[in-house]
């Protein structure tokens, strides 16, 4: 583990935790988790905490279901000895303080973080922001895009800013600029003084061009905007949040893809870090950074930009009806084309042909059917319109040189370790 400024020991000497003494009345620590279960990121730290007390250590924890304002219990009565806890406003950082019990902080404010605040001394939780972008950048550019745009979080928040860095430093690298909003407004309650101002805006932008929000409600709005400026989602505007709060991107119109941040890990990692304070095993802080892992792509950036209408046309269409048993005939005939003068439109532009694009789409749908639900392979072959389960082990065996089964176990691992490996700290 890498201390939080290993550059300057002697202030973390100084900044050393009181660990207090646990006076534990039947043996099991008791835990204070202030996080909120309005949002994804908050939903998935709280399943790694629990996931690290089934496996490791049993904890008493307290935690009001709700948005982002927490409250604590009465410590001296509960007999607390740990708190995790997203700070978002003073009276509730003074009251954590008064504890002086260990302290896992979940997304710290640049004030907290200053070693003039007293929270400096606590260890944090927080996302990869900067990555995220980058992510997002290389997404966009796999698909070719041109123009780029970035709407941030309205306060301006450290982390929405790093997410809009890292998106314009790795566009940059490619010869590409990035647009930026940059709002007026400082609360969500305001939002109907920013919808005409943002309208002007996505107006304004060059199209097609490839937006990426700082979070999933961002993004929700963004694509909200698009549809009361009759702008067309994703055909004029590709927009793609963060979190990939499922409540959220699925209640789009069109739905949104979003990044993927592994809060679960997060929540794990703070867990750990809480036990070994609690136990006097870390007395300096520490910080982890939740990993953005992959793009859950959905209808809101579902596009590919090639200059070739028919092409685009052609593609929509496999894109829509791919869970189906559509063939090469199905595609000529919606297009109204003979099936060599599409076919030579497909090999210019797209370098392979129509079959390849058509099983390339029904791969895609049956690895999201082996990775996010637990349906049985003859429940996936029924799904998909495959005559029989055979059918569909032979079809994914001679495109992906494997067998479903293995592919499903290799994925499960896959997260497992992402969920669960001792992941370093960094500073």
């Amino acid at each position: 583990m890498v201390n939080l400024l290993p550059q300057q020991d002697r202030i973390l000497e100084m900044r050393e935790l009181r660990i207090p003494n646990l006076q534990l009345r039947d043996g099991i620590p008791r835990v204070a988790l202030l996080i909120e279960t309005s949002r994804s990121f908050g939903r998935g730290i709280l399943e790694g905490v629990i996931q690290y007390t089934h496996l490791y250590t049993p904890w008493h924890l307290f935690h009001l279901p709700g948005d982002m304002i927490q409250t604590l219990p009465d410590m001296k009565e509960w007999g607390g000895n740990g708190i995790i806890a997203r700070i978002t406003n003073d009276l509730i950082e003074r009251t954590i303080l008064a504890t002086g019990l260990p302290v896992v902080g979940v997304t710290l404010t640049d004030e907290q973080r200053r070693l003039s605040s007293p929270c400096s001394r606590f260890s944090e939780v927080r996302a990869d922001s900067y990555s995220a972008g980058k992510m997002a950048a290389d997404y966009f550019l796999e698909k070719r895009f041109e123009n780029f745009a970035f709407v941030g979080e309205i306060r301006h928040e450290n982390w929405s800013e790093q997410r809009g860095q890292g998106f314009a430093d790795h566009l940059a690298e490619s010869g590409k600029t990035c647009f930026r909003y940059t709002a007026v407004t400082k609360s969500h309650k305001q939002w109907g003084k920013e919808v005409d101002r943002l309208g002007k805006w996505l107006n304004m932008l060059p199209k097609p061009i490839a937006l990426l929000a700082a979070l999933d409600i961002r993004g929700r709005q963004v694509i909200s905007v698009c549809g009361e400026c009759g702008i067309r989602v994703p055909d004029e505007v590709a927009v793609l949040g963060i979190d990939n709060d499922e409540l959220i991107c699925g209640t789009c119109q069109p739905p949104m893809s979003s990044i993927h941040l592994d809060a679960r890990q997060g929540g794990f990692q703070a867990a750990e870090m809480l036990d070994a304070m609690m136990t006097g095993k870390m007395k300096t802080p520490k910080c982890f950074y939740v990993p953005a892992t992959r793009v859950v792509e959905r209808q809101s950036t579902d596009i590919l930009m090639v200059s070739d209408k028919i092409v685009v046309e052609a593609v929509r269409y496999i894109i829509a009806n791919a869970i189906y048993s559509i063939n090469v005939a199905n595609v000529t005939e919606h297009m109204l084309l003979s099936r060599k003068t599409l076919e030579n439109h497909f090999k210019r532009t797209l370098h392979c042909t129509v079959l390849d694009v058509i099983n390339r789409e029904r791969i895609k749908r049956i690895k999201l059917l082996l990775t996010e639900t637990n349906m049985s392979i003859q429940e996936i072959a029924d799904k998909c319109h495959f005559e029989d389960a055979s059918n569909l082990c032979k079809f994914f065996r001679r495109e992906c040189r494997m067998t479903m089964k293995t592919y499903r176990r290799q994925w499960q691992q896959q997260r497992y370790e992402e969920k669960n490996s001792n992941a370093p700290f960094v500073e």
